[in-house]
């Protein structure tokens, strides 16, 4: 009897379990999609955070040395410019110094303008070898590892948005 429950449960679990993807281009095409659906989704709390905080806020700072309100959503337009080159990405131009620019239409125009070349920048690996090492920094990474560092620091600057953006009574829009 142990031995037809034991069988009846593996026949249960191939059925449901679905077929084991090799890895091959294919199974990195999931992992890109799924990487740049993430970074999408982020950025597109970012930008919703960077136009629904008001402009006399952005020199808001939690204590003195740390990062506003624009410093920190200029960072992440920083890191951007410099991920995206990391992935293979032609250098964008005008991205030194980025932390200095304070006005909201040019802070929201600026982080747009690095997720559109970040997203450019993921569709450049599409199909490509990600286990393959490229320059990064002073050492060398995965495509994917890369990827992966992208999407950490725009979750990780989402979250100190948020912190920044109720710390200042606004609500991010997509909780309302």
């Amino acid at each position: 009897m142990h031995r037809l429950t034991a069988l009846l449960l593996l026949a249960a679990v191939a059925i449901f379990a679905g077929p084991v993807v090799a890895h091959d281009e294919s199974a990195g095409m999931g992992f890109h999609t799924a990487q740049q659906q993430d970074f999408e989704r982020a950025s597109d709390k970012l930008i919703q955070l960077a136009e629904a905080t008001p402009a006399d806020k952005y020199s808001w700072r939690p204590a003195e040395g740390i990062r506003s309100v624009s410093e920190n959503f200029m960072h992440v337009a920083q890191v951007n410019f410099a991920l995206g080159a990391a992935l293979g990405a032609a250098k964008a131009e005008n991205t030194d110094n980025l932390e200095a620019i304070t006005e909201k239409a040019k802070v929201v125009a600026e982080l747009k303008r690095s997720i559109a070349y970040t997203k450019e920048a993921f569709e450049d690996v599409v199909g490509t070898d990600l286990d393959r090492e490229l320059p990064f920094f002073n050492s060398k990474r995965s495509a994917w590892s890369i990827l992966l560092i992208i999407n950490g620091h725009a979750h990780e600057h989402l979250g100190q948005a948020i912190a920044y953006a109720r710390s200042n009574g606004v609500v991010p829009p997509w909780s309302q």
